[in-house]
Parts: structure tokens; C-alpha cells; sequence
């Protein structure tokens, strides 16, 4: 009885501690990937703080810069067809 007891206690022995490295790799691989996500979320904030100073430096550009490019020449305003043609009306 006693040698029954002591082996079912060795197996249940070894099954926690097979147990107990799995969650140890479980913890590691999951630690490791929180590190990967944290490094690539800080990767991705730098590119677009970069991307940012980069527009508001563009933005800057353009409002000190003149365009180099010629205005369009404005058009004049279209002529209404049932207005009088110039000079009558006038008549004193």
C-alpha cells in the first residue's frame, strides 16, 4: 500500500512539473511577443512623429513660399442674354 501511494505521488509529481514548464514556455513566448509588439508600436509612433513634423515643415513651405506656378487668368463674368446691349437705355 504504502509503495502504491508513494508512485501515484511520483506520477502526479511529474505531471505538475510537466505542467509547470509548459506555462513557463507559454509565459516566455508570450513576454516574448509583448516585447515584439512594444517595440514595433514604438517603432510605428516614431515614423509617424516623423511624418508629422514632416507635413507641418511642408505646410510651412508652402504658406512662406510663393507658388511658382502662374494664377489662372479670371474669367469675366458671364453676360446675361436678357440684359440691353450697352448704350441703350440711356437716352436723356
Amino acid at each position: 500500500m504504502k509503495q502504491a501511494l508513494a508512485e501515484a505521488f511520483r506520477d502526479r509529481r511529474a505531471e505538475l512539473q510537466t505542467e509547470i514548464t509548459l506555462h513557463h514556455k507559454t509565459l516566455g513566448r508570450a513576454d516574448h511577443r509583448a516585447k515584439q509588439l512594444r517595440r514595433d508600436a514604438e517603432l510605428r509612433s516614431e515614423r509617424l512623429a516623423q511624418r508629422s513634423k514632416t507635413l507641418a515643415l511642408a505646410r510651412e513651405r508652402d504658406e512662406l513660399t510663393p507658388s511658382l506656378q502662374p494664377e489662372r487668368a479670371r474669367r469675366s463674368p458671364a453676360i446675361k442674354r436678357d440684359r440691353e446691349p450697352p448704350g441703350r437705355g440711356l437716352e436723356l
